[in-house]
């Protein structure tokens, strides 16, 4: 009974029209073969119009479901997945540094304390996007928050690195305490990641949130352009700015001998990391 129903209310609304000639086809066949009455010619352009039948459902359906994708597209509805930082996240943001068309955009604003653990489950991902900005097939750029002498070392050992490269780093001047805002990475302005808000080792399992909508890329682009613009320059035009890079080293207690000294040795380091490639 509650299938008649259905059936009722499908023919009011004109509904899967298609599907019900088309049992209503085969039935009559399979009724007029069983009492004898059916012909060759009959049963083929029964076929004929079941086939007729079900490629007008399947059109109808795909015009459907192109409608939806651009009602979708069009009221931005957004794609957002939670991911954990140990994995899902290393993962996703490896597979996007491989698929990237022009650029990587990146933040690192309250690493207030150095984070003790020993595992860098980003490694893929960092070596897949410094390999491609040393071959100049993308471009990356960051923002910094440099609160100690390991942070302000490794700045520096990457600018030597990738000097000549589309690498770029820009900085605000660390407040006395580091604030919890949420890390944004963009790649291409299309696949946004935010999390990592903690300034050292998370209390709990760090989560972040991948967001695919027109409306946030273009929120996060603009936002973006903001926070580069008003930062200050660490590389520009390729080249490294040495004063500010001291100015904070000395801000950060190192006097201008132990700069010059941390310099050198990391400019060894690199030739050596170079000679053994």
């Amino acid at each position: 009974m509650k299938l008649f129903q259905e059936f009722i209310v499908d023919i009011k609304n004109g509904e899967n029209i298609d599907v019900y000639l088309t049992v209503l086809v085969c039935t009559v066949v399979v009724v007029m073969d069983l009492i004898g009455v059916v012909q060759p010619s009959i049963v083929t352009a029964a076929i004929l119009l079941t086939l007729a039948l079900l490629s007008f459902s399947t059109l109808s359906t795909r015009k459907s479901l192109g409608t939806f994708e651009n009602t979708i597209q069009r009221l931005g509805v957004a794609s957002i997945e939670i991911l954990d930082m140990k994995v899902g996240f290393p993962q996703q943001i490896a597979h996007r540094a491989r698929t990237a068309k022009k650029f990587i955009l990146d933040t690192n604003l309250n690493q207030e304390i150095r984070r003790s653990s020993t595992t860098h489950p980003q490694a893929e991902y960092r070596r897949i996007r410094d390999e491609r900005v040393l071959k100049d097939e993308i471009a990356f750029k960051r923002v910094e928050v440099i609160f100690h002498q390991d942070h302000l070392e490794s700045v520096i050992r990457k600018l030597l690195r990738f000097e000549g490269c589309e690498f770029y780093l820009r900085h605000y001047d660390a407040p006395p305490q580091a604030i919890p805002v949420l890390h944004i990475m963009s790649f291409d302005d299309e696949h946004i990641y935010l999390g990592g808000f903690y300034p050292s080792d998370p209390s709990t399992e760090e989560k972040a949130i991948y967001v695919r909508s027109k409306e946030m890329s273009d929120l996060i682009k603009e936002y973006w352009q903001v926070l580069w613009l008003r930062a200050k320059p660490l590389n520009e035009g390729r080249v490294i700015n040495w004063s500010e890079l001291k100015r904070i080293g000395a801000r950060l207690g190192l006097s201008e001998s132990d700069f010059d000294e941390m310099v050198r040795r990391i400019r060894i380091e690199i030739e050596n990391e170079k000679t053994h490639q």
